[in-house]
């Protein structure tokens, strides 16, 4: 499954087997085609439907993919101009007030040889490509992105360093990207799997960190141009982090392994913690995370449904603060 990042997360994706779905606040589910070895990777409600963004084959590489729902009617869209890279893929809606304002994504001719690009949307086009992390000493992957309260974006990242994994950053003001550094302090050991969202004059980004056993999460805040606030948070094995934002508030998701749960973390519009809702579900199957006309939060697991039954699904009870 697969779930936009923005509006409460009320569009998602379901994939069966060849059949893919996309669903949203009205209710129906709607098929979607997509050329033959695609793979949809991004989805994100826009002022006239949705958005979603993947890869696709082409040639002896991979190219982006953009696809647009208007008014009911859902079409291929025209991604930024092709550089030399012979795979471009993992690709990050940039949305601003419900419009597309630009994309990023990873280019390269190697695992080991990816760049992080962007490209400003310009109308029914796009503006020229903007290189944000040249080729490093190893792979550079999982960008995340968002537009902040200022106008200007920030990308988030995994990167190795030559010794580990490190999250980094960059930031575009008046259009000039700054030179990409870490989130957090060096450390020795891997930093992976970043999500990000914009809050109140900044932004909160998760990702998961080996503390040197287990690999839990840490939280961290970029408030006045610098990032603090670390936090580790979650039991032994917590990954699968997303960061979902709605008009009143955030909410994390992420999964444990030990012991195997699947917890909800809500936060208020400046990444501060609210409450927390735990579930003990043994599934390393991802749920959406959906809200009813009430505000009532629960879990769906489609992917577990009986053909016979309703999808699998468990409402939220909250605890106050963090777990």
């Amino acid at each position: 499954v697969l779930q936009s990042s923005t509006g409460g997360g009320s569009y998602f994706l379901v994939r069966e087997g060849a059949e893919m779905r996309i669903g949203g606040p009205q209710g129906a589910e709607v098929a979607v085609d997509l050329p033959p070895g695609a793979v949809i990777r991004r989805l994100e409600p826009s002022t006239r439907g949705w958005l979603a963004a993947g890869r696709m084959p082409s040639g002896d590489g991979t190219e982006l993919l953009l696809l647009e729902s208007r008014d009911g009617v859902t079409d291929l869209a025209e991604v930024p101009p092709r550089g030399p890279g012979k795979y471009r893929g993992q690709p990050v809606l940039l949305m601003e007030r419900g419009q597309l304002a630009g994309l990023i994504w990873a280019e390269g001719n190697g695992h080991r040889e990816l760049e992080i690009w962007a490209a400003p949307r310009e109308g029914e086009g796009w503006g020229a490509s903007e290189l944000i992390a040249a080729r490093g000493p190893g792979s550079q992957m999982a960008p995340t992105a968002v537009v902040l309260d200022d106008g200007s974006w920030l990308v988030v990242w995994a990167a190795f360093d030559g010794t580990d994994d490190e999250i980094r950053w960059s930031r575009r003001v008046n259009g000039e990207w700054s030179v990409p550094a870490r989130v957090h302090p060096d450390n020795d050991v891997p930093d992976l799997v970043p999500t990000l969202v914009a809050i109140d004059d900044g932004a909160m980004v998760a990702w998961s960190w080996f503390d040197g056993n287990d690999y839990r999460l840490r939280t961290a805040r970029l408030i006045d141009g610098g990032w603090s606030d670390f936090e580790t948070i979650g039991e032994k094995g917590s990954v699968e982090a997303g960061l979902v934002r709605s008009e009143d508030g955030i909410r994390l998701l992420y999964q444990t392994v030990m012991p195997a749960t699947w917890t909800v973390l809500e936060l208020d519009s400046r990444g501060m913690a609210r409450r927390t809702a735990v579930l003990r579900v043994d599934t390393y199957e991802r749920p959406l995370l959906l809200s009813d006309e009430s505000g009532a939060a629960r879990l769906v697991w489609p992917a577990l449904e009986n053909r016979l039954q309703p999808a699998r699904e468990h409402p939220l009870v909250w605890q106050q603060g963090q777990p």
